[in-house]
């Protein structure tokens, strides 16, 4: 059965007016689907841009730790290298060289209940501190400093007693 049309003709709408509604309705339905297809596009880039930022911060951190450790490292390094170079200034030093060659003595000729706690030897002076057991100990100790011709000066800078470990001194000395 056909439709029945009881609007008289003129009131009918005309061939353009129909034409350009057909046209704005598939034209909206174009938009539409346009407007999807960008929503899901830019949905997609939102996502894959967030997991980017999350392994460039976790890259980041890894870097920074990395970065702090290799400061550690420098740093420990840098000392290292100037102990080294302290060390070989002191060491081609020829004075430096006689008070450590007093120093080697000095252990050497040392009572076995004879303890040496610090050694001190730079360009200016050289001290070395020392725990004996005994006064028997001590007094042959600072004996063989006094009578040996090694040394052309020797100060006794500190001397102490402790009933825990016994005489605590410590001397300064010059090597001949």
């Amino acid at each position: 059965m056909s439709p029945v049309n009881l609007l008289p003709t003129e009131l009918a709408p005309s061939n353009k007016a129909v034409k350009l509604a057909e046209f704005l309705k598939k034209f909206s339905i174009t938009g539409l689907v346009v407007l999807i297809v960008a929503i899901v596009g830019l949905g997609v880039l939102f996502y894959t841009n967030s997991l980017e930022i999350k392994n460039l911060t976790a890259q980041e951190t890894r870097l920074k730790n990395s970065i702090s450790s290799l400061e550690v490292t420098e740093k420990s390094l840098y000392l290292l290298s100037d102990r080294i170079d302290k060390a070989g200034g002191l060491l081609a030093d020829n004075s430096i060289q006689k008070d450590i060659g007093a120093l080697d003595t000095i252990i050497s000729s040392s009572p076995g209940n004879l303890v040496i706690s610090d050694a001190d030897i730079s360009t200016k002076k050289c001290e070395i501190s020392l725990v004996a057991a005994n006064s028997a100990a001590l007094s042959q100790f600072l004996a063989g400093i006094l009578s040996s011709e090694r040394y052309s000066h020797v100060l006794l800078k500190t001397l102490s007693f402790n009933p825990n470990y016994g005489y605590m001194f410590s001397i300064q000395y010059s090597a001949n």
